[in-house]
């Protein structure tokens, strides 16, 4: 694993707006990717500011962050990859229920834009507890047989298995975490297919058996709307690996997308 970011100790005070400028003036730039570019803000802390700093943020206040998103709307640039559920509601889950030793492994890629997530619990024809999907344990390897249904195309995910085969509603279920793109995942319209898909322990998420705790956890975040949460003038562009905008310039993704509109109107692409 490579060696942790270490973010910046930015100033406070009056002090911390000249700092942030710039900052701003000399690595926000219209020729580098979309990646530099969300690469450059996670690194800096500035992606998600309110963050503690061991989970990649700043430890400041909502205040500061307001101003952080103002300075960015200011200088025209790109908003940090915060527009999708992964981060909004995922990002609490992996924060709360990963230990300390895996937890910047999945938070890093999702700060930089590079992962989206979603959470995988219901499944074709049942209720969202009857849950069939199911995980066998073989030391310390799950192997996942089943099928979940999918809203919005993502990288990861968080998929609720059975590891008890005697357990029924919420009950025995296990959560782990799933790179979408791996041998043993098929991915059929909003059908995500599991034969015998392996992961290891250290994808677990939560404690085995208990992994409804971490549904209960990430689900009021889904419901919740948060639209126009991200301050007016902020471009936004599609996060994760499998989307375009990743390789883009800034300059070619500023073209391509409408800023951020005012809280309740629609967004579109242009």
């Amino acid at each position: 694993m490579d060696a942790p970011v270490e973010r910046p100790w930015w100033p406070v005070g009056d002090q911390f707006l000249d700092a942030l400028r710039h900052w701003l003036e000399n690595n926000f730039a219209p020729h580098i990717t979309v990646r530099e570019w969300w690469r450059r803000l996670a690194d800096t802390g500035l992606t998600a500011p309110t963050w503690p700093r061991q989970h990649g943020g700043l430890g400041v206040t909502t205040r500061l962050q307001e101003v952080i998103e103002r300075e960015l709307a200011a200088a025209r640039a790109l908003a940090p990859p915060v527009d999708n559920d992964g981060f909004r509601a995922i990002a609490p889950a992996l924060r709360q229920f990963l230990p300390d030793d895996t937890r910047r492994q999945w938070l890093e890629p999702l700060l930089r834009g590079e992962h989206t997530w979603d959470l995988l619990v219901a499944e074709p024809r049942r209720e969202l507890d009857d849950v069939r999907c199911r995980a066998d344990w073989e030391f310390d390897t799950l192997t996942i047989t089943g099928a979940k249904l999918r809203g919005t195309p993502t990288t990861h995910a968080l998929v609720m298995t059975r590891t008890d085969p005697a357990s029924t509603g919420r009950l025995g279920l296990t959560c782990v975490i799933v790179d979408l793109a791996e041998p043993g995942v098929t991915l059929d319209g909003d059908v995500v297919r599991f034969d015998r898909h392996t992961v290891t322990r250290q994808r677990l998420v939560g404690h085995d058996r208990r992994g409804w705790e971490v549904a209960s956890a990430v689900i009021p975040y889904l419901q919740r709307s948060l639209a126009g949460r991200i301050r007016r003038g902020l471009t936004h562009v599609p996060a994760g690996e499998y989307a375009t905008a990743l390789d883009m310039t800034v300059a070619d993704a500023l073209a391509a997308y409408r800023p951020a509109p005012p809280p309740g109107e629609d967004r579109r692409r242009r």
